[in-house]
């Protein structure tokens, strides 16, 4: 799969795009949520990992902008954060974001988060071709 990370930590994008490749996917690397925005803007996206605090644009205005660009494919959003607490979650969550990683990362519980996102996309991908067939 094809993943976009955003992150403004150039150890962090380091590191996680070692684990993504190692772990059979395909990376494109940006620094920060308005290099992600037009990465977005020209690219098909399935799956973006964005840090939750960048600067230019930090993730969950990024996430915002995605669910606002309505595009017939969904766009799954992990947010990395270094930022606990239920609160910061939910706030998360409003914003656009389907799940989160917190920093530093566990490769296993990251390798479990792109199952799910890879089923979630498989399924959304299924209903969007389903809904094609059926009359209005």
């Amino acid at each position: 799969m094809n993943i976009l990370i955003a992150d403004d930590d150039s150890t962090s994008r380091i590191v996680l795009t070692a684990t993504l490749k190692k772990l059979g996917h395909q990376v494109t690397v940006v620094k920060d949520g308005a290099e992600a925005w037009a990465t977005f803007g020209t690219t098909e996206v399935p799956l973006l990992i964005s840090d939750m605090v960048m600067p230019h644009m930090n993730g969950l205005e990024l996430c915002q902008r995605i669910r606002a660009a309505k595009r017939p494919k969904y766009t799954y959003i992990i947010l990395l954060t270094s930022v606990g607490g239920k609160s910061g979650y939910l706030v998360g969550m409003r914003a656009g974001a389907d799940d989160f990683i917190n920093k530093p990362f566990d490769e296993e519980q990251l390798a479990v988060r792109l199952v799910v996102a890879e089923r979630i996309l498989n399924l959304q991908s299924q209903v969007n071709q389903l809904s094609g067939l059926l009359p209005i």
